[in-house]
């Protein structure tokens, strides 16, 4: 007792250490930032906390950082913000659209509300960090009987799906964008979306079932390589990032280490997927600089903030977190709802007259909401999904996976669709027969898989 006492004090001192030099180290460069008003020393300092950080929790939790929550939301929060305006300086100060005005001073005070909010999110991250270790967990549980009904199901949709986007717009889809695919053919978004989830569901069973029972349904398997292999043609690949996010996260809490060969591998996937974009439109454009390469790549990046620019300027009456409150309307039809809110997306449309789409983002959320205070209130939110992926990890890694994986939509989506997403991934999950498990610190009985 007294050695796990003396541990525990050792903690607690390193944790303060870490923070105080945190604090001293920003309010020591601040200051001197903000008087310059310099977007290049800000982004700096953004990328020199950032690795401060990821050294601090791996101090203080020695576990795997690719499956630690402390680590993977402050880490894909500080990708969201800092992408914009590192393009920004890159492209000589000027915006990469011009659909509203954005000016060097924008851009500065915006990146300014996201290096508060990150400041919160990774100094409570180091104050409120706990041991996530488990003894003798099991992770998820796929049951081996094969649900016929809900294999046919999937059959069904994947082909469904293919043979209406071929009807409808011929073999031309091919080189289409993913936006004229989308919306220029009075496709309900939306629904390709929610279709989109299923088969996420459906793929992670199949393809978790191979890594955590080594089941090999091989026709599944042929079927979800030939619809996401489809779908990546058509430009669609965010539910891919979630899919293939779930499934490392996965197989890291499964198999404890991971070898360097398949993280070279899962980061050679990923990078592709990043420039798969600029490959599929601009494939032939050799001559296009790297300035546009960066652009048409990174998009979902860097286009997300533009709303952040905008509503840092645009003046409108603050809605006090009501946005945050969608998430229980979003299925009532709107015959039953006449005022049901309409999604944040379209709001931007209708309010800045640009005809084009761009993912919400939590930082533009906050400033509709608590204009000023966003920044205390993004990251008092991130931290409070921080501390409850601590908690969750330990009695069902089933939410804690989807917490994992979905982070990168918290960043580009508004919170309401991001919240409605992994209740409903969760529970067709647990439809299609994959269950949480039963996680205790004093089981010295390592459960089986149903």
């Amino acid at each position: 007792m007294e050695t796990l006492n003396k541990t525990y004090y050792k903690i607690i001192a390193y944790k303060w250490i870490i923070c105080l030099i945190l604090i001293i180290f920003n309010i020591s460069y601040i200051l001197v930032i903000l008087n310059k008003k310099s977007i290049e020393s800000l982004i700096i300092m953004f990328i020199l906390n950032c690795i401060y950080y990821s050294f601090a929790i791996k101090g203080i939790s020695g576990n795997n950082l690719i499956r630690n929550i402390f680590f993977i939301l402050p880490t894909v929060f500080f990708l969201y913000a800092v992408s914009s305006p590192i393009i920004f300086v890159l492209n000589e100060y000027k915006p990469v659209v011009n659909y509203f005005y954005v000016d060097y001073n924008i851009v500065f005070e915006t990146l300014k509300i996201y290096y508060f909010a990150y400041l919160i999110i990774i100094f409570g991250g180091i104050v409120f960090y706990r041991d996530m270790s488990v003894k003798n967990k099991v992770l998820i549980k796929v049951r081996n009987k094969r649900n016929i009904c809900v294999n046919i199901f999937c059959y069904i949709l994947i082909l469904g799906t293919c043979e209406y986007f071929i009807i409808k717009y011929g073999t031309n889809i091919f080189n289409m964008s993913k936006t004229d695919i989308l919306y220029g053919g009075n496709i309900n978004a939306q629904l390709i979306h929610y279709i989109n989830i299923v088969l996420v569901c459906f793929s992670y069973k199949i393809l978790s079932n191979l890594i955590i029972n080594k089941v090999n349904d091989k026709f599944s398997i042929f079927m979800i390589s030939f619809y996401w292999i489809f779908s990546l043609t058509l430009g669609m690949r965010r539910e891919l990032v979630l899919l293939i996010l779930m499934l490392v996260f996965t197989y890291s809490i499964e198999k404890e280490k991971i070898s360097k060969r398949i993280y070279i591998f899962i980061t050679f996937i990923l990078i592709y997927l990043l420039f798969y974009a600029f490959i599929r439109q601009d494939y032939y454009s050799l001559n296009e600089n790297l300035g546009r390469v960066l652009y048409v790549s990174l998009a979902e990046f860097i286009l997300p903030q533009y709303i952040s620019y905008y509503y840092f300027v645009a003046s409108s009456s603050l809605k006090y977190g009501v946005t945050y409150l969608y998430a229980f309307t979003q299925f009532i039809p709107r015959i039953l709802y006449e005022s049901k809110p309409i999604n944040l997306g379209i709001q931007f449309i209708q309010q800045s007259g640009v005809n084009v789409g761009f993912a919400f983002n939590p930082i533009a959320e906050g400033l509709i909401n608590f204009g000023k205070y966003s920044s205390l209130i993004v990251g008092i939110l991130v931290l409070a999904l921080m501390i409850y992926g601590r908690e969750v990890y330990r009695k069902n890694n089933l939410i804690y996976i989807i917490l994992l994986a979905s982070s990168v939509d918290f960043n580009r989506g508004q919170f309401s669709v991001y919240l409605i997403d992994i209740i409903i991934i969760y529970f067709i999950l647990r439809g299609f027969g994959i269950s949480k498990p039963s996680i205790t610190m004093q089981s010295n009985n390592k459960g089986e898989n149903e």
